[in-house]
């Protein structure tokens, strides 16, 4: 399994004057991750599990994450997650994400989705993943009974698997992910059942939103790692492979024209090493290129807390 070696900080201004750089360009820029989760379960995290569970069994990581999506909704999603190690290379994980959203349309509060997957480990630097997210709704919550936004869905509703592979070598890893939906939401809201003065009328209309798939690279590399800091910069380019549509109530389906097209993040990971296995983390996330339409309204940019501990 993948080891990383020990890099003392540098004291090049250069170097510092690139980290500082990242953070700029992350708090300056729209958009963040393909679908909450994705980017972040254990095995597509450039943090991976193959070094977390070299000599222990299990790891148990909570956290939240924070963020804002369009309309200047804030985005707060708590998590829990479990892994577990399975002879010498095998591992699953086991993921919840919960979910809280405030904007000026409303605010909603419950779980969103379950993540399950299982990677395994090869030739000392490969490995290969694959799982099923899972949503606790139909991304269909309403609010007076009328239907929300996608921007205020605790979920994007879909049931989707998930598929990776990933390269480590000394302070480089290389990932590349796909994930595909398999069943779509209920999702009702039209903007043109609202009058012409009406807030909702700047959101996309998802009545029986088709989401199409997502395709991920994710370039990371440890820039500093000593025995109490890990510093971890990365790209993530994401490709949505075809526009979105929604379906109108005469049964048309009606094209999302720009929903389709690259999204690329910038993402970087600061661990605090607590003792030998246990650490705090900090991670930012925002693209440096967005997608024009984002119909599903996910977030501008990330933040997110952890902690940390196998045994």
């Amino acid at each position: 399994m993948f080891k990383p070696e020990y890099y003392p900080i540098r004291s090049s201004l250069k170097f510092y004057a690139f980290i500082l750089f990242m953070l700029f360009a992350l708090e300056s820029r729209p958009q963040g991750c393909s679908d909450p989760g994705f980017c972040s379960i254990q095995s597509m995290n450039p943090a991976g599990i193959a070094d977390t569970l070299k000599d222990r069994n299990n790891t148990f990581h909570a956290g939240f994450t924070f963020g804002m999506s369009q309309h200047e909704i804030l985005v707060f999603t708590p998590f829990v997650e479990y892994t577990r190690l399975l002879g010498r290379n095998f591992s699953f994980s086991g993921k919840v994400n919960f979910g809280l959203l405030s904007g000026e349309l409303a605010n909603t509060i419950g779980p969103s989705d379950f993540y399950l997957s299982m990677s395994y480990n090869f030739l000392g630097h490969f490995f290969v993943t694959g799982g099923v997210k899972v949503p606790f709704n139909d991304g269909n919550k309403k609010k007076e009974g009328m239907p929300l936004p996608m921007n205020y869905q605790l979920s994007l509703g879909t049931t989707d698997i998930l598929l990776g592979v990933g390269y480590k070598i000394k302070r480089f890893s290389f990932t590349a992910g796909y994930q595909q939906p398999v069943t779509q939401n209920n999702n009702q809201f039209l903007a043109t059942d609202y009058s012409v003065n009406s807030r909702e009328l700047k959101y996309y209309s998802t009545r029986n939103y088709y989401k199409t798939a997502d395709v991920m690279l994710r370039l990371s590399f440890i820039a500093v790692h000593s025995k109490k800091i890990t510093l971890i910069t990365g790209l993530v380019p994401i490709y949505h492979i075809q526009n979105d549509t929604y379906q109108e109530p005469d049964g048309n389906r009606v094209t999302l024209s720009g929903s389709q097209g690259l999204t690329l993040n910038l993402n970087v990971i600061l661990q605090y090493h607590i003792a030998k296995s246990q650490f705090l983390e900090l991670s930012v996330g925002a693209p440096a290129i967005s997608r024009k339409v984002r119909p599903d309204g996910l977030s501008k940019f990330a933040i997110g807390f952890g902690y940390n501990i196998s045994f």
